[in-house]
């Protein structure tokens, strides 16, 4: 941030109100103006406001500019040098791409209509809307088949095209992954990240949102659902649903390989990485990859118990 804001002030000092306005014509309706908002004083007359909502009223009431408050084309964000607040609800994030992605919870304008997400603009959704595509998607480059487009995609970029999307806060190094990302911040430049500890156990986080998650739904558990059937109870609607899955004889969900049945999608998708041989759980000291999450952590706990927590 603060070498954006010296090149603005070297670069576009003298830009004038007429420029900014031609400027904004050439952004795409898709695209509202991203705005870093450090104080809430309005420039007009030099009162001081408290928030960014407080602003817009006095700039219509006071000033009579001709802005929509509920839909002005602006999202405003709070950043400092790594420090990402959100301007509306003062959540406090640990890197920008988590504050953006929250940004969809203060303005859902656009919904998917098959699981309800809500997001701030249209091409956010249409992005999204590509992870409910289901079908064959072969890579190009080792002819794996996938089940929707953007897990080709991730497949190709992690795999083939080698994309390091893991660039380091204090130089220009990037990474494929992000505990290597972290491994190099703390070896190279002596800084352990900020660690996050659960309140009720030892388990460690990387940022307060992932902590404060586990703490609610593992600790806490506002437990509001109950199965009829048995004594489960669940703090989601949606928990409670897959959970009655295990009470019906029903398989719909059949293997086009070896014909096994499943009663959940979720239970299927999982079994077809067996036969894709989708090793995309990668041991980060010895490299050694895994189908499932858990043959992971059985070589974890075998092979490398001096790094396990």
């Amino acid at each position: 941030m603060s070498e954006l804001t010296e090149h603005f002030e070297l670069q576009h000092k003298n830009v004038t109100a007429e420029d900014i306005k031609k400027g904004i014509l050439k952004i795409h309706s898709y695209k509202p103006l991203k705005v870093n908002v450090l104080d809430f004083g309005c420039k007009l007359c030099d009162d001081e406001l408290c928030s960014f909502e407080e602003l817009k009223n006095h700039l219509i009431g006071k000033h009579k500019q001709p802005i929509d408050p509920n839909n002005d084309g602006v999202w405003p964000y709070k950043i400092t040098e790594n420090k990402f607040n959100c301007v509306l609800c003062d959540k406090e994030f640990d890197h920008f791409w988590l504050l953006n992605r929250h940004i969809n919870e203060h303005y859902k304008k656009y919904i998917c209509d098959q699981c309800g997400s809500g997001f701030a603009s249209d091409i956010r959704l249409r992005t999204h809307m590509t992870s409910h595509v289901i079908g064959s998607y072969p890579c190009d480059d080792c002819g794996k088949v996938f089940n929707s487009n953007m897990l080709k995609q991730q497949h190709m970029d992690r795999v083939h095209r080698k994309v390091k999307r893991h660039k380091c806060l204090y130089c220009m190094e990037t990474f494929l992954e992000y505990n290597q990302k972290r491994r190099h911040i703390r070896t190279v430049h002596g800084i352990d990240q900020r660690i996050y500890k659960c309140d009720f156990c030892p388990k460690m986080f990387d940022s307060a949102g992932q902590a404060r998650s586990h703490e609610r739904y593992i600790h806490i558990k506002p437990q509001k659902f109950r199965c009829d059937i048995c004594n489960y109870v669940c703090s989601m609607k949606r928990m409670l649903l897959d959970h009655m899955m295990c009470h019906s004889d029903k398989k719909d969900f059949v293997c086009q390989f070896c014909k096994k049945a499943y009663a959940r999608k979720k239970t299927l998708a999982e079994h077809l990485k067996i036969h894709y041989n989708d090793r995309r759980f990668v041991c980060q000291y010895c490299e050694k990859a895994f189908v499932q999450k858990c043959s992971l952590k059985g070589h974890m706990k075998t092979h490398h118990k001096e790094y396990l927590n």
